[in-house]
């Protein structure tokens, strides 16, 4: 059985990138994490994947209401920042 990628993939920056949605996340909330993801300082593909690892970080924190030491909730704040929810 063939696998239907659900996300979205685009360029920005020069960059081809892939963004898939994560499981049980809702359209209105996907859009919400591209847009913050395509607000961050993305210049190459590792830069990309952190991005990424934490758009999903600040899904889980926003919406799921999961909790993550200091450290990792001053990142997720930062990463927020000029978004209204």
């Amino acid at each position: 059985m063939k696998q239907i990628f659900k996300g979205r993939e685009c360029e920005h920056n020069g960059l081809f990138l892939c963004i898939p949605q994560l499981e049980n996340e809702t359209q209105e909330h996907f859009n919400l994490r591209i847009n913050l993801i395509f607000n961050q300082n993305i210049k190459n593909h590792q830069d990309f994947n952190e991005v990424l690892k934490l758009s999903r970080c600040w899904y889980n924190y926003e919406f799921l209401r999961c909790s993550y030491h200091q450290e990792l909730t001053n990142k997720i704040l930062k990463f927020n920042k000029g978004i209204q929810i």
